[in-house]
């Protein structure tokens, strides 16, 4: 009996919240140099759905429960990030907005 035939099959669902949140973590990343950081909101949400499905299924499937955890840390990581440079640059673009309003008012 090879090696390969005792491997239990991992959850998919736990390996689509790691891509996923992996994915998002990116889009935050690399989005907030560009005040676009909210394109990693979907991407998260996925993940972390994704994340408390596998969980559930932990019984059926009980190998995979590292990525489970890593998949709904890294969706978690990135919703925050999302939220956080989201507001921020929604923030920033007020205060200008309100600034050249100001100085065209005096």
């Amino acid at each position: 009996m090879s090696e390969l035939e005792n491997t239990t099959p991992l959850n998919p669902f736990a390996v689509a919240s790691l891509v996923s949140g992996g994915m998002g973590l990116m889009a935050v990343c690399c989005g907030g140099l560009f005040g676009v950081s909210f394109i990693g909101l979907p991407v998260a949400l996925i993940s972390i759905v994704a994340g408390a499905v596998a969980l559930f299924q932990q019984k059926d499937h009980p190998s995979g429960k590292g990525l489970t955890y890593a998949g709904l840390a890294t969706g978690l990581s990135a919703l925050l990030g999302s939220v956080l440079l989201t507001g921020l640059t929604f923030l920033l673009v007020i205060l200008n907005s309100a600034s050249m309003f100001w100085q065209l008012q005096g």
